[in-house]
């Protein structure tokens, strides 16, 4: 009887000596007794960058009436500013006049009076 405890008690330390690979999956090269190595603590993730189309509403100058001083206006998205509205013309990014839509409306152009400033063909028109 003591004969078989020394061979069981063998064979159950023989299969978990130090050293030894675990058979489970994707313990492939662990080592019993030991732990994983440290992983190294990853970057910060940057927020993701949200982009959101601007809601503001500009124009072209399509043609200048410098007599009666009015302005047609065309705009791109056919979301015409509303009648009595001031506006502010802009040439390379200065403001050079402002416009207040009169009407009427069509096919995205209007009408703007030349309230201040002088206009040229090409000029932009936006809120301020």
């Amino acid at each position: 009887m003591l004969l078989l405890l020394l061979i069981l008690a063998g064979a159950g330390c023989a299969s978990k000596t130090a050293g030894t690979s675990t058979n489970y999956p994707g313990g492939q090269g662990k080592v019993a007794g030991t732990k994983s190595p440290a992983r190294a603590a990853a970057p910060p993730k940057a927020p993701p960058v949200i982009v959101t189309p601007g809601v503001s509403n500009s124009g072209k100058i399509t043609s200048v009436n410098i007599g009666a001083r009015f302005a047609v206006i065309t705009f791109s998205s056919r979301q015409l500013p509303e009648i009595e509205r001031h506006l502010g013309v802009f040439r390379n990014g200065l403001k050079v006049a402002e416009i207040k839509i009169t009407g009427p409306h069509r096919d995205g152009n209007t009408v703007g009076d030349i309230m201040a400033g002088e206009c040229q063909t090409g000029d932009e028109v936006r809120v301020e």
